[in-house]
């Protein structure tokens, strides 16, 4: 598995990585309020290439059709839109349900290599200063 962070926040180091959480009213049990660190730059990978694949198609039709008026155009990627939001749903909704456990790193993990996604990487450790 590629190394998508360069190191993960885990549910031991704190809550959810966070800190974020809200009891149920019942107080069964505590949902946390957004997810842990590692679903959450997968999330925004994805839906930005979900994005730019989309954008990419719409400016091809732009250039094939350039006769369709802007009611045309407007249906058209609210349509492109639609198939988009269609697709990505079930995955996203798999990743972030299970962020707080190793499936939902299995997720984020095939997500990454499926769709080829570059995360950003960065560091939950603070750097050492230089006097």
């Amino acid at each position: 598995m590629p190394a998508t962070l360069a190191r993960r926040a885990t549910a031991s180091e704190g809550g959810n990585a966070l800190g974020a959480s809200y009891r149920c009213p019942n107080g069964s049990r505590r949902v946390p309020t957004v997810p842990v660190p590692h679903a959450v730059p997968v999330v925004q990978a994805l839906k930005r290439k979900a994005a730019a694949v989309a954008d990419a198609e719409l400016g091809r039709l732009a250039s094939r059709a350039p006769g369709l008026d802007a009611a045309a155009r407007a249906e058209v990627k609210d349509a492109v839109q639609r198939v988009v939001d269609a697709f990505l749903r079930e995955p996203i909704t798999r990743v972030t349900s299970h962020a707080d456990s190793p499936l939902g790193e299995s997720y984020a993990d095939a997500l990454c290599e499926l769709f080829s996604l570059e995360l950003p990487t960065f560091s939950l450790d603070r750097p050492a200063r230089s006097a």
